[in-house]
């Protein structure tokens, strides 16, 4: 048991260097999400647009996922449908977040801003992800105005909201 758990996350690891995964829920307005995801309300909700054809919905289980896996190798004979059906699997008892799940190329990276040795991961927008809103939460501390000052850039397609869910 322990060598099959090796096995996955060794393999999870050595996928996580190439793809990273964006999360989407088709609801915000369920306050658990903003409290789980958010910062305790402190922080914000990206609001998009995507395709059907990018993002993909999440399947939920009561069960974990079972694979063959051969223990002579450090992957388990594991490939990249088994990697995507473990990104988009999740325990039923999350179902209320109704989430799609994006699997993105890793194209570039930052370091993070209070710990250099981390580096930070970003997916650009496209046709397929457009942002349309930002979605405050009630505790979020940054002023609207550095909010719009932050969205210039998208020439008023992107809408502020301060106070969800209660807009």
């Amino acid at each position: 048991m322990l060598e099959q758990r090796n096995i996955l996350t060794n393999f999870v690891q050595e996928f996580g260097k190439r793809f990273g995964v964006i999360c989407l829920s088709k609801e915000w307005g369920n306050p658990l999400l903003l409290s789980h995801y958010a910062d305790k309300h402190y922080g914000i909700f990206l609001g998009f647009e995507a395709t059907s054809k990018f993002a993909e919905k999440v399947k939920y289980r009561k069960s974990k996922l079972s694979y063959e896996l051969n223990l002579d190798h450090p992957t388990g004979w594991l490939g990249n449908e088994q990697m995507k059906e473990i990104l988009i699997t999740k325990y039923s008892g999350w179902i209320y977040e109704d989430e799609m799940r994006v699997v993105a190329s890793l194209e570039r990276s930052e370091p993070h801003p209070e710990n250099p040795a981390k580096l930070l991961y970003f997916a650009n927008f496209s046709s397929e992800l457009q942002l349309l809103e930002v979605i405050a939460g009630e505790r979020f501390k940054v002023k609207k105005e550095e909010v719009e000052n932050a969205l210039v850039a998208y020439d008023g397609r992107v809408k502020n909201n301060k106070g969800a869910p209660s807009v």
